[in-house]
C-alpha cells in the first residue's frame, strides 16, 4: 500500500472521515488534510442530498455558490484540484457545512428548471371538468388525498 493509500485510509477509517472516491483525492488534498490546512466533514455528521444533473446545477454555479458561503471553503480542495472531485461529494459537504441556504438553493434552482420545462414543452393539462371529477373520484389513481365527492362518470 502507498502512503497515498495509507493516509486515505487513515483519514477515513481511523479519523472516520468523508472523503470523496479514493480515485479522485489528490495527495495534495490528503496532505493539506493532515496538516489542518483543510478540514473534513465527519462521517455521522454527513447530510446526504440529491442534485440532479440540470443545467442550472453543474459544479461552476454549485461553486459559485460557495463562493458566497466561504465556511465551506477549508473542506474544499484547491481550485484545480476541485474540478477532479465528485458533484455528489460536493454536495453533501456543502449541504452539512451550509446547511439549509445550501438546500433551499438548490431546491429552487430545480423548481425553477421544472417550471420552464413544464412551460417550454407545455405540459400543463387542461382538463375538462367531466373528466376531472372522474379523476378525483377513481381510486384506480394514485394519489394523496382521496376525494369524496359523490359524482358518477
Amino acid at each position: 500500500m502507498t502512503i497515498y493509500a495509507e493516509i486515505f485510509t487513515f483519514i477515513a477509517i481511523d479519523c472516520k472521515g468523508y472523503l470523496p472516491a479514493f480515485n479522485t483525492v489528490t495527495i495534495y488534498f490528503l496532505k493539506d488534510l493532515i496538516e489542518g490546512k483543510r478540514k473534513f466533514v465527519p462521517m455521522e455528521r454527513v447530510n446526504h442530498i440529491h442534485v440532479p444533473a440540470y443545467e442550472t446545477l453543474k459544479l461552476e454555479e454549485i461553486f459559485s455558490f460557495f463562493l458566497q458561503h466561504q465556511a465551506v471553503i477549508p473542506f474544499m480542495p484547491e481550485d484545480k484540484e476541485l474540478r477532479r472531485m465528485p458533484k455528489q461529494w460536493v454536495c453533501n459537504v456543502g449541504a452539512t457545512v451550509i446547511g439549509q441556504p445550501f438546500l433551499d438553493w438548490v431546491s429552487a434552482r430545480i423548481k425553477k428548471r421544472n417550471e420552464a420545462v413544464t412551460q417550454e414543452k407545455n405540459m400543463l393539462i387542461a382538463l375538462d371538468p367531466q373528466i376531472a371529477a372522474c379523476f378525483h373520484a377513481s381510486n384506480a389513481v394514485s394519489r394523496k388525498y382521496h376525494s369524496l365527492s359523490s359524482t358518477s362518470c
